[in-house]
């Protein structure tokens, strides 16, 4: 304070015509003003997503203008919009960007997990590039905005124990795969999975058979020569590595050209003995 400014006042007590005034702010309209994120991430709890009244489907259509005026309310909250993000229907994962922005307008900081799933804006950004269901580019375009607010790509979620990174390669989605190894590749490119049998994100392209992803992973850095741990009788394998008429196999990774260009993926029989 400087000597020219005036002496602070203390405020008036509280009285009715305060309470009055209160009360008579009015609530602000749609779309949702942005609000002051909060400096540590939280968990929400879950909450079942919000329909329009009388509506003739079960799950939550972005498109249409009964659900805008849910998606754009204030009053909607985190929770209820993760609700939203969960619904996996083209209608819901063609717009994770749109609803990402409203998520993150309600105050709602970076690294924020989804109680039911523990997963952050970040796992579903790259879980909605899943060609078909989702939109490659509009979860490329939230994965940015995520990433540029400070996105902690490492995190995992506590129920599949998977990265950003690994999401990204089981759905198949190499665009996604560059923006995550773009700032971290040394970090995570071969950050191991335990619901896979603790291989990397290039054994869960290659189990999968993403094709496009597994040449990302390579031109990236991504180790070929990583090995999952042997198999025991009390592991328990995720569908993804069941093949028909075969048991649990071993990954082979073998790249047949130096410009990773070419990246073979195949699977030998893991012996009996």
């Amino acid at each position: 304070m400087t000597k020219t400014d005036p002496a602070p006042m203390a405020p008036p007590p509280r009285g009715e015509e305060e309470e009055e005034e209160e009360e008579e702010e009015p609530v602000p309209e749609a779309p949702s003003p942005t609000q002051e994120r909060r400096q540590k991430p939280v968990v929400h709890p879950s909450a079942p997503a919000p329909l329009p009244k009388d509506y003739a489907f079960t799950f939550f259509d972005p498109n249409d203008p009964a659900c805008q005026e849910i998606l754009f309310d204030p009053q909607t909250t985190i929770p209820e919009l993760f609700a939203i993000v969960r619904q996996w229907v083209p209608q819901v994962q063609h717009k994770i960007d749109v609803i990402g922005n409203e998520i993150l307008r309600r105050g709602c900081h970076v690294n924020d997990r989804d109680g039911l799933t523990d997963m952050t804006l970040l796992h579903y950004a790259c879980k909605a590039g899943a060609h078909g269901v989702g939109d490659p580019a509009a979860a490329v375009r939230l994965s940015q905005q995520l990433l540029a607010l400070g996105a902690d790509v490492t995190l995992r979620s506590r129920w599949t124990n998977m990265n950003a990174l690994h999401y990204a390669a089981y759905f198949d989605v190499p665009d996604l795969v560059r923006v995550l190894l773009k700032g971290a590749r040394p970090r995570v490119v071969n950050s191991t999975c335990s619901d896979f049998n603790h291989g990397s994100a290039l054994h869960i392209a290659a189990s999968n058979l993403c094709l496009g992803a597994a040449k990302c992973l390579l031109e990236h850095g991504a180790n070929p020569a990583l090995r999952v741990l042997p198999p025991s009788p009390r592991t328990r394998y995720p569908p993804a590595l069941f093949l028909p008429h075969f048991p649990p196999a071993n990954l082979c990774i073998s790249r047949d050209s130096p410009d990773t260009t070419n990246a073979v993926c195949t699977f030998s029989k893991r012996s009996n003995s």
